[in-house]
């Protein structure tokens, strides 16, 4: 008989020893369980934390969730494994929202990643860096060690991908640029570049990812480690012509281990079809941004239980990486998870020759689709807020303390479109700020 963590084995609690490079708020895999996903609580100092509230599943808009796969794929501080998979737990709080925006230079189609202690945000060419408030910043500088081989002269990157740790400790991140001896109307391909940190330099590698040609070109890439299986992966879109005969599109691709080639053809995940997207041939969507929400519920054997003394009236910790064998027949962990792929649509000069710039998403059946839109009638978030207008661009972050946040670009009220003085300017807010998430 197998029974689930819960009430009916009163309260049980997980054994979660650290792993010896992480830092205190990282758990690894294979010694880690699922979180509270409305109200946890746990101990920093520890490493534990109690299972005897378990919800069945993640609630889209908890503050804290079981496990994440952002930008960064998997947390930078793990020591990769082969299938890569990680809890956040909650051990400080995390920063206060910055100011909107956080400087007032131009930094489009903004990404970002939290390592060791510092936010490194990549936005256009460009990348600067917070010493763990999200309040102060370095002055940006490139990203790119220098332009690359396939690229015309002077190319420093654009619509950056935030860096995935590799499974040889190097980081690969993802740009855009113009291809050489190019005679179509778009040109622009993906690249992928690798460095020793976060903070780069990245060098070029010597080919594209992908150029998608017979698509008028390739942009806005974002790269994935995907849960529990390790496999890198990357979203993209194809330019098309912004017309009914060959609208933009959204791509998912696999990537080789080392995360400079595809290891796959592309597959279409979404297509522009909605009013708000794109209207009279003006508009698009672009900017792929997939969300994996992952719960994983361990069961234990009533025998195991049992054996390890488990009753209503006591409190027993088991560790999955215990050496006992109740402890090893305990433990059955099964993993869930639920796609979001959030994508920005419209006229990306907030609305100046089309549809306003806002931000929309489609559940997904799982990485590679089918994908369904959510956002059919109107846009999750925009086309305005507060002084803002066309935000979009956006990509996902874990804080300091695990809590997901979303970082996007926008133009200012009455400044929108470079036309007019505008600048797209970079903002973070916490994801359970930001208007609810459904499926």
């Amino acid at each position: 008989m197998v029974t689930m963590l819960s009430a009916a084995l009163a309260v049980v609690i997980l054994s979660l020893p650290m792993a010896p490079a992480a830092s205190s708020h990282v758990m690894d895999f294979e010694t880690a369980t699922t979180v509270d996903n409305s109200n946890l609580n746990s101990s920093s100092s520890t490493g534990t934390m109690s299972t005897s509230q378990v919800l069945p599943s993640v609630p889209s808009q908890s503050p804290l969730l079981a496990s994440i796969a952002t930008g960064i794929g998997v947390p930078p501080e793990l020591p990769v494994k082969e299938p890569a998979q990680a809890v956040w737990l909650v051990d400080s709080d995390s920063p206060p929202v910055p100011p909107d925006p956080v400087r007032p230079f131009d930094f489009p189609d903004p990404a970002s990643t939290f390592y060791r202690g510092v936010y490194y945000a990549y936005g256009g060419s460009q990348i600067m860096s917070s010493n763990g408030d999200l309040q102060s910043w370095t002055a940006p500088s490139d990203y790119l060690s220098h332009s690359p081989a396939w690229a015309v002269a002077g190319t420093r990157g654009g619509a950056p991908g935030a860096p995935i740790l590799r499974t040889d400790g190097k980081f690969v991140m993802t740009f855009q640029g113009d291809a050489r001896n190019c005679n179509r109307s778009v040109c622009t391909c993906i690249g992928a570049a690798v460095a020793d940190s976060p903070g780069g330099p990245f060098t070029p590698a010597l080919e594209p990812l992908t150029c998608m040609p017979e698509h008028n070109g390739a942009i806005d890439a974002s790269p994935r480690r995907l849960l529990p299986s390790g496999q890198l992966v990357v979203y993209f879109k194809s330019t098309g012509f912004n017309t009914l005969a060959l609208p933009s599109q959204i791509w998912v691709a696999r990537l080789t281990r080392e995360g400079t080639a595809l290891a796959s053809d592309p597959i279409n995940l979404l297509n522009q079809t909605e009013e708000w997207e794109a209207k009279n041939g003006i508009g698009c969507i672009e900017a792929p941004a997939m969300l994996q929400l992952t719960t994983t519920t361990y069961a234990v054997s009533a025998a195991a239980a049992a054996a390890a003394a488990v009753d209503n009236n006591s409190t027993t910790t088991i560790s999955p990486s215990s050496n006992s064998s109740a402890a090893g027949a305990a433990i059955k962990p099964s993993i869930d998870s639920d796609y979001y792929l959030f994508y920005s649509g419209g006229d990306w000069t907030a609305g100046l020759k089309g549809t306003p710039y806002s931000i929309g998403y489609a559940h997904c059946e799982g990485p590679f689709g089918p994908c369904h839109k959510v956002t059919k009638r109107k846009p999750w978030f925009g086309p305005s807020y507060n002084e803002t207008v066309g935000p979009g661009g956006q990509e996902f972050l874990l804080d300091a303390s695990g809590k997901p946040w979303v970082v996007f670009h926008g133009w200012a009220k009455g400044r929108a479109g470079y036309d007019h003085g505008g600048k797209r300017t970079v903002r973070f807010y916490p994801l359970h700020d930001m208007p609810m998430i459904k499926p």
